[in-house]
């Protein structure tokens, strides 16, 4: 049995109308699912591309309040490199910590001096991951020596761009934060770690390291080995502050750290939604085919009679599914590269993203999308074939009730499942969107029109002591006050809506200065903490309640006393704003002699913190108190500065100021309050966009798949109407034997879809949950707008043939028997 291509090439161009309805219907389905499969593929089923992956083990720090892992601090982890050089234990292991890294500029070529996203390793990392590099050599035991000279491995991408794929670049010199090192080896493509990093250098524990990720091959000695470092860690908690929030240490796999089981759950539900979807495409042109078919009846039925069988007919119908599914696939491919280079390009400038080896674009390819379209081809004509396998030539012959009645039970089956499928996907959406919304709409607190921030690293290399940090922020600030166009400016640890330090306090309100103890430490508060200079309130035009800004004073003595700023949420719980004036905060409230701050100002409520993280109240001290409250000197400052114009325009100059005061120093994350707050809540958007385009597309497709569905039903029942009219049946009762099976149906989809939505939405909610999912009210809205859009489709669906059959008279229908 062969294909006869050039008569279903006629039909197909003969039904041009209905094909290009279909064709656009399974585009669009194939769109969806390809860039959601796209992602899905990247993200959480491509392995990672490490030929070690399988055995590393990342350590880190299990704490009290969480099961996740946290990183190992530079202390603990300076012991356990004595352990392992000089000591009984036995491991293949590294660290690495990410941070920035600043390339200086050169004379030679005119580049500025850049920042880029670092690593800060201990060991012999690319070795232990099974990597090797593009030229080059990894990490050796000698470069950790005290007095090993500076060293370099760069990616391929900064490579090309900042070195001009310089084949001899191997020995060369390059100054990385303010002193010189050596470049020993080239990564080959896409090939970062632990995200996007792009050079990597020796780390050096000390109090201004960051916190490390550490990995440990898993071999006989494993277990053992991260006992030792239980021991360190036991020893090290009694002595370190930093590690009191921690109960031991403990490890996971490393597939499991980049892609966290939230982001698994994420990954699986869109995954269902948009099999759902899929499956919805299919069941429209299924349909429509099935109009087709069955507005065929009589002629199926004479070539049936003439012994031409089923088969013929069904291969037929399968090849007019393959063509559509083709032509589909083909305008599938424009449109999902589209919509997964738009959902990329929101992740610009943000420092939310993928590491490089993801590659999102051509994780999936046409294969993918010819073997979605197939298997669309196959679903669509199944319908219509088993249509076909049950018609006999008496029933095919005879436009009776039977055949009208099986007709509309199967139109009914297909309401109920594109009904179910689309009410499940739009309330997930929904919930989705509400729950991102109450993140993202959250006041910032601030006045942010017409402020520019950018930020900047110190490093020890360059800037030693307290004295050398404090010299460079003089100069900064002394410089922006004299500019026109600058109308305050500040300089800060912290940005608002964006960074700041995660701190919790004591209110001391009952008891004197150092007094809490471990029984009163019920008293605490979490709270979001920056350290600050005069002008951050001017600056980012934060309103103040009650007392005073921070002076000048308080910044000359902020190595003695500290002087704090809250805002109105704090006081709230410290009996007012004006309550609270005067009142000591304890820093470190379990410690008998912990440093306290006393508040002598109360702003509106801010935050400090991103919006799509957790919101607690704000507290700003001086910057020179952070060494009085144990915390080492900043070296990641923010300059934030509020212009006289559009702060844009004072990008270069800003960069340029910084420049006049160190050359080797690249002011990054140059932006405005409005770009900060778009960057920090990329990753939030784009699962906003996902969902909400995954319900739009649903409901779309389905409502012109029902339209078209039902509107043939009701063509095919003006016959039945007739005889009802003419048995005397009243308008009304016509109207409601017309609708109300089928909106009996649509009901029942929507109960049916919110019944199959609610697990997934119970996984959605604890992983994004902000407010209750029963006090979501857009949970609701959601399953009442889809009952109204499909109830209004019936409606407009049946509205025409409806009137044609009531005209319908008596003789009319008579003269048809």
């Amino acid at each position: 049995m062969t294909i006869q291509w050039l008569p279903e090439l006629r039909r197909f161009q003969r039904n041009i109308g209905s094909n290009l309805l279909i064709i656009a219907l399974l585009a669009i389905g194939l769109a969806s699912t390809m860039v959601i499969f796209s992602f899905t593929k990247a993200i959480v089923i491509d392995p990672l591309p490490f030929a070690n992956a399988a055995k590393l083990q990342r350590i880190g720090l299990m704490g009290k309040e969480s099961d996740n892992l946290d990183e190992v601090n530079a202390t603990l982890l300076a012991d356990w490199v004595q352990a392992t050089a000089n000591g009984p234990v036995s491991a293949t292991w590294f660290a690495v910590g990410r941070g920035t890294i600043n390339i200086s500029g050169t004379a030679q070529n005119g580049a500025r001096a850049e920042r880029y996203d670092g690593g800060f390793v201990y060991g012999a990392m690319w070795t232990n991951l099974g990597v090797k590099p593009l030229m080059g050599r990894d990490f050796q035991p000698a470069d950790f020596a005290p007095d090993a000279p500076k060293i370099a491995i760069i990616g391929d991408k900064l490579w090309r761009t900042r070195f001009n794929a310089d084949p001899n670049i191997l020995g060369k010199s390059t100054r990385i934060n303010g002193i010189s090192a050596v470049i020993i080896a080239v990564m080959g493509p896409n090939m970062t770690f632990p995200v996007r990093e792009q050079i990597w250098t020796q780390a050096v524990f000390n109090a201004d390291s960051p916190g490390f990720n550490a990995f440990m091959l898993r071999d006989a000695q494993f277990e053992q080995n991260v006992s030792v470092m239980q021991q360190l860690f036991l020893a090290q908690h009694k002595l370190d502050k930093d590690l009191d929030g921690y109960l031991k240490v403990g490890y996971s796999t490393l597939s499991d750290w980049v892609v966290p089981i939230e982001n698994r759950t994420l990954a699986g539900i869109m995954m269902t939604a948009v099999a759902l979807l899929l499956i919805a495409v299919c069941l429209n042109a299924a349909s429509v085919l099935l109009v087709r078919l069955l507005a065929e009846q009589s002629q199926n039925a004479v070539r049936l009679a003439l012994g031409s069988g089923w088969r013929p007919l069904a291969l037929s119908a399968l090849t007019q599914s393959l063509m559509l599914s083709f032509c589909g696939a083909l305008l599938a491919t424009y449109l999902a590269r589209i919509g997964g280079d738009y959902v990329l390009g929101m992740f610009d400038g943000s420092e939310e993203g993928f590491p490089a080896w993801i590659d999102i674009r051509n994780s999936a390819g046409r294969g993918y999308m010819y073997a979605f379209a197939f298997v669309c081809a196959v679903l669509t004509a199944a319908l219509p074939i088993l249509r076909l396998r049950k018609q006999a030539l008496s029933g095919a012959l005879r436009q009776g009730g039977r055949s009208i009645t099986a007709t509309q039970t199967g139109a009914r089956w297909l309401v109920l499942v594109q009904v179910t499928v689309s009410c499940a996907v739009v309330l997930c959406s929904g919930v989705v969107y509400q729950q991102v919304q109450a993140m993202t709409s959250h006041p910032l607190g601030i006045k942010g029109e017409h402020v520019l921030s950018g930020r900047i690293g110190l490093f020890p290399e360059r800037y030693p002591d307290a004295a050398s940090l404090q010299t460079f922020r003089t100069q900064i600030s002394e410089k922006l006050a004299q500019d026109a166009r600058v109308k305050s400016a500040s300089i800060a640890t912290a940005e608002p809506g964006n960074l700041s330090e995660y701190h919790q306090i004591g209110l001391a309100t009952s008891a004197k200065a150092g007094d809490m103890t471990e029984q009163k430490s019920d008293n605490t508060e979490v709270v979001y903490l920056g350290y600050v200079d005069t002008q951050f309130l001017r600056t980012y035009q934060i309103p103040l309640l009650a007392g005073r800004e921070l002076t000048e004073q308080d910044m000359a003595n902020g190595l003695n006393v500290c002087n704090a700023l809250i805002d109105a949420r704090l006081a709230n719980k410290m009996g007012g704003a004006q309550a609270a004036l005067g009142q000591q905060i304890l820093m470190q409230p379990l410690q008998p002699n912990g440093t306290q701050c006393t508040v002598v100002g109360v702003t509106e409520p801010f935050e400090l913190n991103q919006l799509d993280g957790d919101l607690h109240p704000a507290l700003l001290a001086p910057i020179t108190a952070m060494a009085m409250i144990g915390k080492a000197e900043p070296r990641f400052l923010t300059i934030a500065v509020l212009t006289n114009g559009a702060p844009g325009a004072f990008k270069t100059e800003l960069a340029n100021i910084v420049g006049t005061v160190d050359a080797d120093l690249p002011v990054y994350w140059l932006r405005t309050s409005n770009e900060t707050i778009a960057a920090t809540t990329a990753g939030t958007r784009v699962l906003v966009i996902l969902f909400g385009g995954l319900a739009v597309v649903a409901l779309a497709l389905s409502a012109a798949g029902l339209y078209g569905l039902l509107a043939f039903q009701a063509v095919q029942r003006r016959r039945e109407i007739g005889i009802r009219i003419a048995l005397g049946a009243l308008t009304l009762d016509v109207l409601r034997a017309l609708f109300g099976p089928s909106l009996r149906w649509v009901a029942l989809g929507c109960i049916t879809g919110v019944v199959l939505a609610i697990k997934p939405v119970m996984l959605l909610g604890s992983v994004i949950s902000v407010t209750p999912i029963s006090e979501t009210p857009i949970a609701y809205i959601s399953v009442i707008s889809v009952f109204v859009i499909f109830a209004l489709t019936t409606l407009v669906a049946g509205i025409k043939p409806a009137m044609v059959a009531l005209s319908v008279t008596s003789q009319s229908v008579l003269k048809q028997e």
